[in-house]
């Protein structure tokens, strides 16, 4: 993530960029409730901002606002309400300060989220900015946790957090909090991963289209039918088994791993999503498929060129359908609605 320092280091803001599941098998339910899942994140371009700003000695009280950044309106984003995930890490992180006695009385912070990631999408927004309100925070109190604290308590604030304390291109297995960084061992030549504005070097680029519908992951599991037993007998991709990185490479651009099990569910419980697909399937992208349970559906481009294009074909496509009335997509009441992002892969961010 990245980190913009100011006022002495008093205040940061941080980038909490958004994931795409290019990867996502489900082996089954867990005892405990929740999926055994085996998927593989992307982190993107596309990212939420967070300001946090110390408040004068003494203020212990936190302000907390949401503002919707460029292309999103008020009604894309949550309620500043003390559910957000950002205010419970907060007060993850200050009881674990205080515990630490690091400090007797840690000052108030002044903080505003800018969204950018439209929710209920499956892009990871509200994920990423719990992880970046972990990491910001670590640095901003001087606290120094290490990694096995903060994972702990990225589990606790949902599967998907653990992910975004380390970005890049990883394997997340259990219910997505065991994270398996993907990254070039020392016996991978780096010259055949070049970082070019081609699919064939160590950055993918996406055409990204969130049509306007709020997708309940937990309808979509509902309606999911499981594999029989354990999961076990389930296939696994040998890319994803070796863990290569040159191999994962070559699977992506060929669509060995472009692969979603909630994608055909999501499209039976939305059918909105199912011709979204269709209109991204005749761009003759790559590849295209479902992040996540939706709603957010992508397409894999050869470079950037090719996503700037695609995306601006992609809008004009949706802006003819409501000047001529021609088709009515449900949720769809204006073009303006619809969101479609041209978005490259980012590395793993440093610890």
């Amino acid at each position: 993530m990245q980190f913009e320092w100011r006022n002495n280091r008093r205040e940061v803001t941080v980038a909490a960029p958004a994931k795409l599941n290019l990867y996502l098998e489900i082996l089954g339910r867990r005892a405990d409730g929740f999926h055994e899942i085996d998927t593989l994140m992307q982190a993107i371009s596309l990212a939420d901002e967070i300001d946090f700003r110390s408040r004068p000695a003494g203020t212990t009280l936190d302000t907390f606002a949401v503002a919707p950044g460029p292309g999103l309106t008020p009604d894309d984003v949550p309620p500043a309400s003390t559910d957000n995930l950002v205010l419970r890490a907060v007060r993850m992180m200050r009881e674990e300060a205080v515990r630490r006695g690091c400090r007797p009385e840690l000052e108030g912070l002044d903080i505003t989220l800018r969204k950018c990631v439209p929710m209920g999408a499956g892009l990871g927004g509200g994920s990423s900015d719990a992880a970046a309100t972990l990491l910001a925070l670590d640095r901003l109190w001087g606290l120094d946790l290490d990694g096995e604290t903060l994972e702990g308590f990225a589990a606790e604030l949902g599967s998907d957090v653990a992910f975004f304390l380390y970005g890049g291109m990883a394997r997340c297995l259990g219910r997505g909090e065991i994270v398996r960084p993907v990254v070039a061992a020392s016996s991978e030549p780096t010259a055949e991963l070049p970082s070019d504005e081609s699919n064939s070097g160590g950055t993918f680029y996406y055409a990204v289209v969130v049509p306007p519908v709020h997708v309940s992951t937990s309808l979509i599991y509902k309606s999911l039918s499981l594999p029989v037993g354990d999961g076990k007998g389930l296939t696994t991709p040998e890319p994803l088994l070796t863990m290569n990185l040159s191999s994962i490479h070559a699977a992506l651009r060929s669509g060995e791993l472009i692969r979603n099990r909630l994608q055909d569910v999501a499209f039976r419980c939305f059918p909105v999503l199912g011709e979204v697909y269709g209109v991204l399937c005749e761009e003759g992208f790559g590849a295209v498929q479902l992040t996540g349970s939706g709603a957010a559906i992508f397409g894999t481009c050869e470079n950037a060129e090719q996503a700037r294009t695609k995306v601006r074909k992609i809008r004009s496509r949706f802006e003819s359908r409501f000047r001529e009335g021609a088709e009515t997509l449900p949720g769809s009441v204006h073009a303006e609605s619809w969101h479609v992002f041209e978005v490259s892969s980012v590395p793993r961010w440093s610890s």
